[in-house]
């Protein structure tokens, strides 16, 4: 496609008018798929947009699709401004301003706009963009690399998320779309280039602290010591014992400190210092973190650390140009 013909699309998607239409006669069309899935916190940001529309009103108007019924009636389904639409419902609102698209307009805009606005917002996880990039390819044979250019992300990004999406278990999958906070993007890409689809899954799993045996019971006053392997000196395999594993914590307080982790990085009171120290520390705690910057170190660095100045002192101790001699004794 050309910059020229691109660039007149472009002029046409945006010269569309702007109604007002009666929020009764906007209809959620079953077959377009908005591309935001639901989230935790989608509540309490709805909340937020409905004093924000409360207030100023509505700033941008939510694009609709125009269909004219046999009847004659117009018909108008959306295609963007999803939360929008909703706030002005629960607002009690009768008429919202909207962008109506004709019925002849290519489907392939509705698409386009609706993941372009939720990504200027930065609105959408990487999970989202990778399922409308297989939409997109899927519907309209647009390639991940063709995805990217149009919406200025980073190709080698959109096709590796992609690979994610089409090959990681289905198990994997449901986690990354729920959000799950250990989910991280460089704990999914070790998933997916290091392991079997079988083995991803119990790589996983080992991730969240849950154990593939029941491990005995560490007994009173022992479940949270910190052991060994928190202290980021032991490894463990895949055929590792299960005296061990005992030293694991136990899976509801992996559930807990799951639970901390969102909360932590979901904070507005907490400043971005505070935050990553707060989530190191959470992930040292889980296991998944060897060292906090200024607060731990590993034993095993520590005790280098520690020899570095006696090393040092050796050296001086050295003939540079010939190390086999000891350095003279000076008489004082």
């Amino acid at each position: 496609m050309s910059e020229e013909t691109e660039s007149s699309e472009e002029q046409e998607r945006h010269s569309h008018p702007v109604e007002e239409i009666a929020l009764g006669d906007i209809e959620i069309d079953e077959n377009f798929k908005n591309c935001r899935v639901p989230k935790p916190g989608d509540e309490e940001k709805l909340r937020t947009l409905m004093t924000d529309m409360e207030s100023r009103g509505l700033v941008h108007p939510i694009r609709v699709r125009e269909e004219i019924h046999k009847s004659g009636i117009r018909i108008f389904h959306l295609r963007s401004g999803f939360r929008r639409h909703q706030a002005a419902h629960r607002l009690g609102w009768s008429v919202i301003n909207a962008t109506v698209i004709p019925s002849d307009a290519p489907e392939v805009n509705d698409y386009l706009d609706n993941i372009g606005e939720n990504l200027v917002r930065q609105d959408l996880t990487p999970y989202e963009i990778a399922e409308s990039v297989v939409r997109m390819r899927k519907r309209f044979n647009m390639s991940p690399r063709q995805f990217a250019q149009r919406h200025g992300l980073s190709i080698n990004y959109v096709q590796q998320i992609t690979r994610w999406l089409e090959h990681l278990p289905e198990e994997i999958i449901e986690d990354w779309k729920a959000g799950h906070p250990l989910l991280s993007f460089r704990q999914l890409a070790k998933l997916y280039g290091e392991f079997t689809p079988e083995n991803a899954v119990l790589a996983w799993k080992k991730m969240q602290g849950i154990s593939l045996h029941r491990p005995p019971n560490p007994g009173p006053g022992r479940g949270h010591r910190l052991t060994p392997l928190m202290m980021g000196e032991v490894d463990i395999d895949a055929d590792e014992d299960d005296d061990k594993r005992a030293n694991l914590p136990k899976r509801p307080t992996m559930r807990r400190l799951a639970a901390l982790y969102a909360a932590i990085l979901g904070s507005r009171d907490l400043s971005g210092l505070e935050k990553r120290l707060a989530l190191n520390i959470v992930e040292f705690a889980q296991g998944t973190r060897r060292t906090i910057p200024g607060l731990i170190i590993p034993r095993a660095r520590l005790l280098k650390k520690q020899e570095a100045p006696s090393i040092a002192k050796k050296s001086e101790d050295v003939d540079v140009d010939d190390p086999r001699k000891k350095p003279k004794e000076t008489s004082e």
